[in-house]
């Protein structure tokens, strides 16, 4: 959906060429362009589009097998970039075993570079538990260099039994994953894989200092904070009007 400066919404659907049913979806918009991942059983796409022509510019494809382009992979919070197998990552981003209370759900951010280099991180979070860090709104994913969990923290009480201590055992499984499973794919101007490495556009911003003046004077309800070159992005939901508010901020010393 593409909203215009004269709040008329334009809606475009870009079809998909996909071999098999898709399992999962994300995209994420940046630039001209849309960064589509869609999930199959066994096959993975990441399709880049032109978001005002619809033309596919590059499609990347992962698998099963030798899963694809990667430049960094996090499993649990540690770097396995040298040493993950393909076949479990890969199915890690669909629900695990029965009793798991991890559900896992699809999650993709991209960010640019002061060298205009695009760096897309695709990984799964646990859609029970995931907060956005930067933000009160559980589900505006922030496309932040590291992925940002809540653990849940807590605590499993009562008498000996067989199912207590499985729910235990599920949780410090689920626990663990909510550390960070992600992948990340760096791409030039033109959308060509690069090991070129280059600083974000901005930096990370204390919430808590934009939260403690802005609750002055807004009602901060599903609020969201985007850092840019030079200004911060607030968009807050406003109750009355039943609508998004947008401002632009200027940065806190």
């Amino acid at each position: 959906i593409e909203l215009t400066p004269k709040n008329v919404t334009k809606l475009t659907q870009i079809p998909l060429k996909n071999e098999g049913k898709i399992k999962k979806l994300n995209s994420f918009i940046i630039d001209d362009f849309v960064f589509v991942f869609s999930m199959e059983r066994k096959l993975a796409n990441l399709a880049i589009f032109n978001l005002q022509t619809q033309e596919l510019i590059k499609n990347y494809e992962y698998n099963t097998a030798d899963f694809g382009i990667v430049h960094k992979v996090v499993q649990n919070g540690v770097d396995k970039t040298n040493s993950f197998k393909p076949k479990p990552f890969f199915k890690s981003y669909f629900p695990q075993a029965i009793g798991s209370t991890y559900n896992a759900e699809l999650y993709i951010g991209v960010n640019k570079t002061v060298n205009d280099v695009y760096i897309a991180q695709i990984g799964h979070v646990d859609k029970n538990t995931f907060r956005n860090a930067n933000a009160g709104n559980f589900w505006w994913c922030y496309p932040a260099f590291e992925l940002n969990y809540n653990a849940i923290g807590g605590n499993f009480s009562g008498g000996f039994n067989p199912a207590g201590a499985s729910m235990m055992i599920f949780e410090a499984f689920a626990e663990n994953k909510r550390k960070g499973n992600f992948f990340e794919i760096q791409l030039d101007s033109i959308l060509e894989p690069t090991d070129e490495k280059s600083a974000a556009t901005f930096d990370y911003f204390d919430l808590g200092t934009y939260h403690e003046r802005l609750e002055e004077v807004f009602s901060l309800n599903k609020y969201f904070l985007i850092p840019l070159k030079t200004s911060v992005r607030f968009i807050n939901f406003d109750k009355k009007n039943n609508s998004y508010a947008v401002y632009n901020l200027p940065e806190l010393d």
